[in-house]
């Protein structure tokens, strides 16, 4: 862990109950090397981004889209989402503001975080469609002391999973208004605090490998949909 306090120190009951926490979904992205918006894929005749959401509803009561206004548009009039071609009430959308949109995954971190409902936020990506119940209790096991909490997958950190608490915004600005839109180097901040969860730890709290899946190729959508085909939309809460 690097840095000074952010978040302070807070009893577990301070920090929690049952569902207080926010969960964002990123899905501004281009999809250059699938050739199309990965938020508009499927996966088992059903869209990607309503399978994450509702493997994330369970521990979140606060659901977050950040994408752009082409792909919100592209969503609604397909009818990919819900049965009337749009998000279910407890999901809002937002697009970037003006002076951070299109920096990559940052600019929507920074925009789910200036909108949360709650103090810590979970944060993933439109290609990662088997998120992990699991991996969240244990990521919210490990808030103290700690800005971001991340897990580890061949001694690499998975920012696009993981936890942030709000008082971090500022620091995404500070990074997006210098041009350094690594998602490594947010990690290694001297301003953050980062409890990060060895793959060791994750895989004895029951937390599947599937979870770490990346669609980012069409290759990678084949695989994805032989794995669907086994798998629920989450773990057990």
């Amino acid at each position: 862990m690097t840095g000074t306090t952010m978040t302070g120190t807070m009893s577990m009951e301070d920090r929690w109950s049952a569902r207080d926490l926010t969960g964002i979904v990123l899905a501004g992205g281009a999809g250059r090397r699938m050739g199309c918006a990965k938020a508009l894929l499927t996966l088992g005749g059903r869209p990607i981004i309503g399978r994450i959401l509702d493997g994330l509803r369970p521990v979140c009561d606060d659901l977050i889209v950040v994408t752009t206004e082409a792909i919100l548009t592209a969503l609604h009039g397909t009818g990919a989402v819900g049965e009337e071609g749009s998000f279910p009430n407890d999901i809002r959308t937002l697009t970037d503001e003006a002076a951070i949109a299109g920096r990559g995954p940052l600019s929507g971190i920074a925009t789910g975080l200036a909108a949360a409902v709650h103090p810590w936020v979970m944060v993933t990506s439109c290609d990662a469609p088997f998120p992990s119940a699991a991996l969240i209790r244990l990521l919210r096991a490990r808030t103290q002391d700690a800005d971001i909490v991340v897990a580890e997958v061949a001694g690499r950190p998975q920012p696009l999973q993981g936890l942030y608490h709000r008082a971090t915004a500022p620091v995404l600005r500070r990074r997006i208004a210098a041009a350094d839109l690594r998602m490594m180097a947010l990690l290694k901040d001297p301003a953050v605090r980062v409890n990060t969860i060895r793959e060791s730890e994750w895989s004895g709290a029951g937390v599947p490998d599937v979870t770490f899946t990346n669609i980012n190729t069409p290759t990678d959508l084949e695989e994805a949909v032989r794995l669907a085909h086994d798998l629920p939309i989450s773990d057990p809460v």
